[in-house]
């Protein structure tokens, strides 16, 4: 946001070229020597940031899924506990993207995980809720 704010955005992009007219080009390399430390060419940054953070972070989505498979309710109410599990889950879900589409394939997919969910949340409750269990 900050680049697209100082007019910056297609500079470094990519889709500002260099300029052939002389004058225009001076001032195109003044502006280019202002955002460039290690970089020939602006774009090169955009495309380093690209492939640097584009990544997956998988390390993430990992650690809340241990999470998930360690939570037990133990001292925790059970408002307490669900809305530890739910704030887990919704965030899980953020990280991994599923396929956008509103076919049936998805709803069923969806269905699984809401079950899923459900004997998450029974495994981590306290033996005193061992009935609701059954």
């Amino acid at each position: 946001m900050a680049l697209n704010a100082k007019y910056k955005l297609p500079f470094v992009d990519g889709t500002l070229k260099k300029p052939s007219d002389t004058q225009i080009a001076i001032l195109w390399n003044r502006c280019s020597d202002m955002s460039l430390i290690y970089c020939t060419v602006p774009s090169d940054i955009w495309v380093n940031l690209d492939n640097r953070f584009s990544q997956s972070n998988h390390p993430h989505p990992y650690r809340l899924q241990c999470d998930l498979i360690n939570l037990k309710q133990n001292t925790m109410s059970i408002t307490t506990y669900y809305n530890t599990i739910k704030g887990l889950w919704d965030k899980l879900t953020a990280l991994i993207e599923l396929n956008p589409c509103n076919c049936d394939g998805r709803k069923r997919l969806e269905k699984a995980a809401n079950i899923k969910r459900l004997f998450q949340f029974h495994k981590g409750l306290n033996d005193f809720f061992s009935n609701i269990r059954s």
